[in-house]
């Protein structure tokens, strides 16, 4: 089946990128709260209005909304409530985590940066990478819908905790208007977030604990391959394998 073309391209603030970036480095390293690790996330940061339109009523309050590009729970609405993402990092914490906790996706307005809705589904995935879980591909088709959107998302094996960070090598999806995935790390991310942040020395601790993470990984890894390397020494075609792995370990 022959995929939808992207949707036209739009600009969205970059500061809302960049808190909506910072959030997603919040939940993924601290989790949900109380030492609950997400079970994954998204957030698309797209044109709101254009995005629930010709909503539906739905019979009762906690029913599901229809709109034009999917469908939310009514009880997951927040256009009524002061909740911006710049604000999700500090005292719009827990009433953002709410949100994630619940299947679906968080809409952000790409301009105001008002958080507009959880538990958002996206209606029509045809455009969507076709790879990866449900989510990916979820993530995928909203970023070509809706003029265009800009998704970020974590499946649930590379979220962590403040007791558990997350593994080496974890990385989100990111999708900016188009089907194609972008992966940033995790520590890359929190490292770029704690630069930009200059009152956040719980954030720089856990920048450092990733970092450190990783290098141990790595230095298990290797050390891992220089034994092999030595145990497989009466095979020489092994031994040029092996070598070239850790070489290109050690460029990395």
């Amino acid at each position: 089946e022959q995929k939808m073309a992207p949707s036209p391209r739009r600009t969205h603030s970059p500061d809302v990128e960049k808190e909506t970036v910072a959030t997603s480095v919040m939940l993924a390293t601290e989790g949900t709260g109380e030492g609950r690790t997400a079970h994954g996330f998204g957030v698309v940061l797209g044109n709101a209005k254009k995005i629930l339109a010709d909503e539906r009523p739905s019979p009762d309050e906690f029913g599901v909304a229809v709109c034009r590009y999917g469908k939310f729970r009514r009880d997951l609405d927040r256009r009524n409530m002061e909740l911006y993402i710049k604000d999700c990092t500090g005292p719009g914490k827990r009433a953002f985590c709410s949100l994630c906790a619940e299947d679906g996706f968080v809409i952000v307005d790409e301009t105001t940066g008002q958080v507009v809705c959880g538990g958002f589904f996206v209606g029509d995935v045809r455009a969507g990478c076709g790879s990866g879980g449900a989510r990916t591909t979820a993530a995928s088709a909203m970023a070509t819908q809706a003029d265009g959107c800009w998704v970020i998302m974590a499946s649930e094996s590379v979220c962590g905790s403040v007791r558990a960070p997350p593994p080496p090598g974890a990385a989100f999806k990111v999708f900016d208007r188009t089907s194609a995935v972008r992966k940033l790390r995790i520590v890359d991310a929190a490292a770029a977030t704690a630069d930009a942040t200059s009152e956040a020395p719980d954030l720089d601790e856990r920048v450092q604990q990733l970092v450190q993470r990783e290098i141990a990984e790595r230095d298990r890894q290797r050390a891992e391959l220089v034994q092999r390397y030595h145990d497989c020494s009466f095979r020489p075609w092994l031994r040029d394998l092996y070598d070239n792995v850790v070489t290109k370990l050690d460029l990395e």
